[in-house]
């Protein structure tokens, strides 16, 4: 990025390169991790539990968070025009800029990152309601976002923010939190806009429109994206195909995928498991590759994560020494997809194991996809319980979502969806509202939660397509109460832009006679009947 690379030493640390000098580092300098250069200096770390550090191009420490005195900054984000998003020991939200100053001060229980110079910010009422704010680069408010029960993008699209109100109707505000753009009611899902397009879905079929809500390319694919300017990408049945704006298609409907196109005008298409590049016109270059790999965060379509990684240590842990991690094997004419990058995961993170199979390069395409969208979701599941954000989980669980807060099962209330065989019950089931009622009045009466993961395993369903079943162990605590538990959560990624979770189950680590519940009795996607 912007002339910069890293490689790992030995001892799996990282130096910095400069490409017109690829074989010496810019300085001796050892990071535990580096960001993209997408400014001047980037985001870097020596070690998993230090302070964050401001780099510039020779590997020189311009800015260190430890320098704060303020606040204990625990989490950042790389930078997007000049702003580096910041999340406080707190869980207040804030903005550095590339000297490190504090433009922006840490005030905010939600926000996002900079884009077309506008952030959605948010300020909650403690009682489970936020209330949004639209700011510029210097932190004054450009327009209060009047939205009540609804679903907000994360940031501006060509000016417009996409949002869903209660009925599930689409609309877009402009940077005044004006409406502009109210799509009709067929329409159940959107994205936000890209070159003046967007994708859309109507009768679980997609289709294009432009930013006047003029239907570019009819609801008939099975998946449409905005790939560039005046060009999408759209598919039916598993294949793809580059087309115009209009739906003309560029290119057969016979690539297992087709990526954006770059600044060059190029597009990376894969066939029959060969990767190419791919023109505007729709044309294949001669010489072709067994990989081409892309990162969404080096598009900045989601965000670089800095963290803090302190050891989580319990009496177990101390008296069993950890295993080591082995690298993932080569395979024989497959190169692994990124293989450095896995080693710059965190491995006390509770991602890390399964962040290392999605790069990995083992996992079919949609199906590493959809593991990686889980990560996205499930880490901003946790983080919608310290920052109480309960319109987030409100729009995450489904309607008939079944919610299980004990252990013993007994009987099944037949008015809940049939998740669970026949002959298994719940001693203590939570309807959505139910349950969403009661995290209210948590949110209301405790100030602080703090909610961490470990322990983390993704399955997936092995007939339906999209299913995924979520374990993990999870440590609450509250002004009021603690716990530590199994979690399960069932998730369905059938529909991409608007997934959700249908059940959530709770079980304490310790059954009743202080023993640890037994691997085999806690809840995974074997138990429950989807067919």
């Amino acid at each position: 990025m912007n002339g910069m690379f890293v490689l790992p030493t030995d001892e799996g640390l990282f130096q910095l390169f400069h490409v017109n000098n690829p074989y010496e580092p810019v300085s001796s300098r050892r990071f535990y991790r580096i960001g993209y250069f997408f400014e001047d200096v980037t985001l870097a770390q020596e070690t998993k539990e230090s302070p964050f550090l401001f780099i510039d191009k020779t590997g020189k420490t311009v800015f260190s968070t430890e320098q704060v005195r303020l606040c204990q900054i625990e989490l950042m984000c790389n930078f997007s025009e000049g702003r580096a998003l910041f999340v406080t020991k707190e869980g207040k939200y804030g903005y550095l800029d590339t000297q490190g100053h504090i433009v922006i001060p840490p005030i905010y229980d939600y926000a996002h990152s900079f884009k077309e110079g506008i952030a959605l910010v948010g300020q909650s009422d403690g009682k489970g309601h936020m209330a949004y704010q639209l700011i510029d680069l210097n932190g004054s408010i450009r327009s209060f976002v009047q939205v009540s029960n609804g679903v907000l993008d994360e940031g501006m699209g060509d000016g417009l923010l996409l949002c869903k109100d209660p009925d599930g109707h689409c609309y877009y505000l402009d940077k005044q939190s004006e409406p502009v753009l109210y799509l009709p009611e067929e329409i159940d899902e959107c994205t936000s806009f890209l070159h003046g397009m967007a994708a859309f879905k109507a009768k679980d079929k997609v289709g294009i429109i432009d930013d006047k809500g003029k239907v570019l390319v009819a609801p008939t694919y099975d998946e449409a994206y905005v790939a560039g300017e005046d060009r999408v990408i759209l598919s039916l049945e598993g294949k793809y195909a580059l087309a115009d704006a209009d739906g003309v298609l560029k290119s057969a409907m016979q690539y297992d995928s087709i990526g954006r196109f770059y600044s060059s005008g190029m597009a990376v298409a894969r066939k029959d498991g060969i990767y190419h590049w791919m023109n505007r016109k729709g044309e294949l270059e001669d010489a072709c590759w067994d990989l081409i790999a892309e990162e969404a965060e080096v598009r900045q379509e989601i965000p670089q994560i800095f963290f803090r990684q302190y050891e989580m240590k319990t009496e177990q842990s101390e008296e069993k020494e950890e295993a080591p991690i082995e690298e993932p094997k080569k395979q024989s004419g497959k190169r692994s997809i990124n293989q450095e990058a896995w080693k710059e995961i965190a491995k006390q993170s509770p991602f890390y194991e399964e962040m290392k199979r999605v790069i990995s390069g083992e996992l079919e395409e949609s199906d590493a996809e959809n593991r990686r969208l889980i990560l996205n979701y499930v880490e901003h599941f946790r983080t919608s319980y310290t920052t109480k954000d309960i319109d987030f989980l409100e729009q995450l669980f489904s309607e008939n979502a079944l919610i299980i807060v004990g252990t013993v099962i007994k009987s099944m209330p037949q008015s809940e969806v049939d998740y669970l065989p026949q002959n298994q019950v719940v001693y203590n089931v939570k309807s959505k509202r139910q349950y969403l009622d009661r995290l209210r009045e948590v949110f209301r009466t405790n100030q602080e939660i703090e909610v961490g993961f470990e322990e983390f395993k993704i399955m997936r369903h092995p007939t339906k397509e999209g299913i995924y079943g979520v374990t993990l162990r999870q440590h609450y605590s509250s002004d009021r109460y603690s716990d530590d538990g199994y979690l399960f959560l069932l998730w369905d990624f059938q529909d991409k832009m608007a997934p959700k979770i249908h059940v959530r189950t709770w079980q304490p680590t310790l059954q009743e006679d202080q023993t640890l519940l037994p691997k085999n009795k806690v809840f995974n996607i074997r138990n429950f009947n989807l067919q």
